[in-house]
C-alpha cells in the first residue's frame, strides 16, 4: 500500500513529464538524502502499481495508436500550369491528402496533411523496444560485406577488419 508521499511523487511524476523522479519526490516532502537516491522508490512494486493507477497501458496505448498514423500539415508550391486534378493525384501517391489549393499570381499554393514519418517512425522504434525485438546494444561482425563497398564506392578488402 501506497504512502501519501509516495502517491504525491507518482501524480507529480505523470503530471509533469520533464520532471525527474527525484523533483517529483522532493516535491512530495521527502528528504534529500531520499530524494538523491530515487530507485529506492522507483524500483518497488509500489511504484509501479502507482505509475499503472496514474498512467494506464490502456491509455499509452490510445496515444501510441494516434501517433503511429500521425499527419502534419504541409505546404508546397506548385507551377501556374499544373492541374488541380494532377496535383491531387501526385499527393495521393505519396499518402498526403490536399487540405486547401490557392491560385496565386506566380505559382499555386497547397496546403496538405502528409504523413509524419518522424512521429510514426519514433513509435514504430518505441513498440519494438517494448516487444523485446528492438535491443539499444548493435554490434557488428567486423566484416564488410563486397557489395556494401561497391555501393559507397570505396576500395576496402570485404575481408577487412577496420
Amino acid at each position: 500500500m501506497a504512502t501519501q508521499r509516495q502517491e504525491k511523487a507518482a501524480q507529480i511524476f505523470v503530471e509533469n513529464g520533464g520532471k525527474s523522479a527525484s523533483d517529483a519526490m522532493r516535491e512530495a516532502g521527502f528528504s534529500e538524502a531520499y530524494a538523491r537516491n530515487p530507485q529506492k522508490l522507483t524500483g518497488t512494486a509500489t511504484w509501479d502499481e502507482l505509475l499503472d493507477k496514474y498512467l494506464p497501458d490502456r491509455k499509452l496505448v490510445d496515444v501510441h495508436k494516434k501517433i503511429l498514423n500521425a499527419h502534419k500539415l504541409e505546404h508546397m508550391v506548385f507551377p501556374l500550369g499544373m492541374e488541380e486534378g494532377d496535383i491531387k493525384k501526385l499527393l495521393n501517391s505519396v499518402g498526403s491528402k490536399p487540405k486547401k489549393i490557392k491560385h496565386g499570381e506566380q505559382a499555386i499554393h497547397v496546403w496538405y496533411w502528409a504523413p509524419d514519418q518522424k512521429a510514426r517512425a519514433s513509435a514504430v522504434d518505441l513498440a519494438y523496444k517494448v516487444k523485446g525485438k528492438l535491443k539499444q546494444k548493435i554490434e557488428h561482425s567486423g566484416q564488410i560485406a563486397t557489395a556494401l563497398v561497391e555501393f559507397v564506392g570505396g576500395d576496402i578488402e570485404a575481408d577487412s577488419q577496420d
